[in-house]
């Protein structure tokens, strides 16, 4: 059964600041992004007090796959995903239109999102809620109907990993607030790489019969 793995530009895009939840969760421009290897933090919303005030934090991950070779619609597709540490974030897959290059500006690049909003029914959800996270291996997301239909359609199939209790939903966490959960990128090697498993049905794929 043919695999899809994730480009070397996964990775994360973070914003954190002092000054209050709605210029952290809303904001267009992250503070910070990472590609390489793994971040404990991948998807994470905190609200922690310090010597030097509040702070908020945000955390979504971006991957990317490369779907241009899919002619016709899989059966089922699961999205595999390496846990890291923590795993107190629950989370959707949804849909996204980040730069090739990840970079702070795709903070916000979620399809159909809008600052201010419960982005609950805004945006494309590739899969239900999920409320389990391994830190010690893989996580096998399976991936909706939508989704499937878009990786026929879509030459790279973008997704972004997103909290699911605050962020997508734009509740406020209390001070004390600190769930995230760690993922391994593509840069981190062959046996945590994200992957996409397509499992084999009645149809075509890749323009060959299986």
């Amino acid at each position: 059964m043919p695999n899809l793995t994730s480009g070397s530009g996964d990775g994360h895009v973070l914003k954190a600041l002092t000054s209050n939840w709605a210029a952290v969760r809303d904001g267009t421009t992250g503070t910070a992004n990472n590609t390489n290897n793994y971040n404990q933090y991948s998807v994470r919303v905190s609200k922690l007090a310090s010597g030097r005030g509040t702070q908020w934090q945000v955390w979504r991950t971006f991957f990317a796959f490369n779907t241009s070779a899919i002619k016709f619609r899989p059966s089922v597709a699961e999205l595999n995903v390496y846990g890291r540490t923590s795993g107190t974030a629950d989370l959707f897959v949804v849909k996204s239109e980040q730069s090739t290059t990840l970079a702070n500006t795709d903070f916000d690049a979620i399809t159909g999102w809008s600052a201010g909003a419960d982005n609950s029914g805004n945006v494309t959800k590739y899969s239900s809620e999920v409320t389990s996270w391994s830190t010690s291996g893989y996580n096998t997301i399976p991936l909706n109907s939508v989704a499937l239909s878009d990786m026929v359609s879509l030459d790279t199939f973008k997704v972004c990993l997103i909290e699911a209790d605050y962020d997508l939903t734009n509740t406020e966490p209390d001070t004390g607030v600190n769930i995230y959960s760690g993922v391994y990128y593509a840069d981190s090697g062959t046996s945590t790489t994200p992957y996409i498993d397509l499992v084999k049905g009645a149809g075509v794929f890749f323009g060959c019969n299986f």
